[in-house]
């Protein structure tokens, strides 16, 4: 999301600097869009006193006009530093509030009110922040969904598609995809846990994570421990836009997101989409309409049953799927409501 909104503002009249405290990908492909890089880490471990002092100087040195952060650490660090230094702060918020635990929550009611501005980028984003923090201490909440180009993902996935025979499968497989951080939230050992019962009737289905995370460990004993090993399989890559056109259908069986990259991704390649939620609502999927929405109280192995035995309802819900995110989610709209929002504080 990063980095498709600093490559449009580079079109917009902006001057960015990207600050960032853990390495990884993103980093070189924002460095090779012209915008300057700037790593913030601590002496003795990453979030020490002076990690504080270096962002401190770095910002004062920098002189923006306004700081967006996103992510739990940024808008914490943010809101304290640049408030020091007079800068306006609009922080973005990409999931539920209650997922940063306790401690967290409680250094947020803390701070909160050192931001200008609060962006969710769901309205369910925007209600678990007034649920768990006094709406006196809230600054102003803005929602701005998460955007993508659907038609160039297409594109790109498709230019440089992977073949099922590199990951091991074949063309009469039935290939549930999801792609996501191997963590707790995510919820993947539900998913592996429906496959066993569903091998019975559909001895061709197969599973593809994309991912890494700290959970890939305990996923592996997993699926080793349920014999899922020519069944399931983990692939560490951080772009996953050329194993989408491998999916049938795309599972994303965390309960709780805020407006998910990967599934706006998977949609954009026209997949029947399965999403998790504790209510049975949802920000992107409406139910039977261009999705399909799982509860507590439900089982991912039904919906996966009824993709499995109906391919016309694949068909019709990946249509509906594509229409969503180009009418609703695009990256246009996105970036417009940033440059509206930025545009106010110079």
């Amino acid at each position: 999301m990063l980095v498709g909104l600093v490559d449009c503002l580079r079109n917009k009249d902006f001057q960015q600097y990207v600050l960032y405290f853990h390495n990884g990908p993103n980093v070189d492909r924002i460095r090779a869009l012209g915008i300057p890089v700037y790593q913030v880490k601590g002496f003795i471990c990453l979030y020490d006193p002076i990690f504080f002092f270096r962002l401190f100087f770095l910002l004062r040195r920098l002189k923006p006009d306004c700081l967006h952060t996103l992510l739990w650490a940024a808008n914490f660090a943010g809101r304290i530093i640049a408030r020091i230094l007079g800068i306006p702060v609009i922080a973005a918020l990409h999931n539920n509030i209650d997922q940063n635990g306790r401690i967290r929550i409680w250094l947020d009611r803390l701070t909160i009110s050192g931001a200008n501005k609060i962006i969710a980028v769901s309205e369910g984003v925007k209600q678990s922040l007034l649920q768990y923090i006094p709406s006196k201490r809230i600054p102003e909440i803005e929602v701005i969904p998460n955007g993508i180009e659907a038609m160039s993902c297409r594109e790109r996935g498709l230019q440089f598609c992977k073949k099922r025979e590199e990951i091991g499968f074949s063309g009469h497989h039935f290939i549930i995809g999801s792609v996501g951080r191997f963590v707790n939230i995510k919820n993947y050992p539900l998913l592996i846990e429906q496959i066993p019962s569903l091998l019975g009737d559909y001895p061709h289905i197969r599973v593809v994570l994309i991912g890494t995370g700290p959970q890939e460990w305990y996923l592996t004993q997993k699926i080793k421990a349920l014999d899922l090993e020519g069944y399931v399989r983990i692939i560490n890559d951080t772009c996953a836009l050329s194993y989408y056109p491998l999916f049938d259908c795309f599972i994303l069986p965390s309960y709780k997101e805020g407006i998910s990259m990967a599934l706006l991704e998977a949609m954009s390649f026209e997949l029947p989409c399965v999403v998790g939620s504790y209510i049975p609502e949802h920000a992107v999927i409406k139910a039977n309409k261009n999705g399909f929405i799982v509860t507590p109280k439900q089982s991912f192995g039904q919906i996966i049953r009824r993709l499995l035995e109906q391919p016309k309802l694949r068909q019709c819900l990946g249509n509906q799927a594509h229409i969503t995110v180009q009418k609703n989610f695009s990256r246009a709209t996105m970036v417009d409501s940033y440059v509206r929002l930025f545009r106010s504080y110079v």
